[in-house]
């Protein structure tokens, strides 16, 4: 890709200024499973709370007998935020030239595209995170081999999902909320003949 220069600047078509041709990221997801958080601190602790609420316990009493207590507490964790910065630059020259045509805005692309590739990062994480097996205890993650594999006409992706959808409940009392699947998985799925 070339750097816009004085003579290209000049020279984009009006007609085709609202169309451009190149790679485009696709939808990022990241937020749907580790949702963004404001802070107002770089670096503070956060609070945790534990399992407490989602054990059942034997409230009943006789008349006049001694209730149970249960105790409320929590914890704090560290927390340090990192910090990302980039810089897109457009000469003046060229902000100038392209601002002759209508719909360019050379600035606008510029912040764009750094804030695409800061989020393209952020995006690289997140996936390293969820995709990550050691960060699963060994009853939340299962490999899906031979036959099992969805992209088999034996397998069972419904019962996968259902068996999935239970281990998670069974660990933390509620069912998980959301499904991301990739191109293959997500291929194999809508073609299987059981789905």
């Amino acid at each position: 890709m070339n750097a816009i220069n004085q003579r290209t600047a000049a020279v984009i078509d009006p007609i085709l200024s609202t169309h451009a041709r190149g790679y485009r990221n696709s939808e990022f997801i990241s937020h749907l499973l580790f949702p963004r958080v404001t802070v107002p601190n770089r670096a503070m602790r956060v609070i945790k709370f534990g399992k407490e609420s989602f054990r059942k316990l034997n409230t009943r009493r006789a008349p006049g007998a001694d209730k149970k207590r249960i105790q409320y507490g929590y914890a704090s964790d560290p927390i340090a935020l990192v910090q990302d910065a980039l810089e897109g630059v457009v000469p003046l020259e060229h902000q100038e030239e392209a601002m002759s045509i209508p719909g360019i805005d050379l600035g606008a692309g510029a912040v764009n595209m750094v804030l695409d590739v800061i989020d393209l990062g952020h995006e690289y994480e997140a996936a390293q995170l969820a995709r990550g097996a050691a960060n699963y205890d060994a009853n939340h993650k299962l490999a899906l081999v031979g036959a099992d594999r969805w992209g088999s006409a034996t397998s069972d992706p419904s019962g996968d999902m259902d068996a999935g959808k239970e281990a998670v409940r069974r660990s933390i009392g509620r069912y998980p909320n959301t499904l991301t699947l990739g191109p293959t998985a997500f291929t194999s799925l809508k073609n299987n003949p059981k789905c």
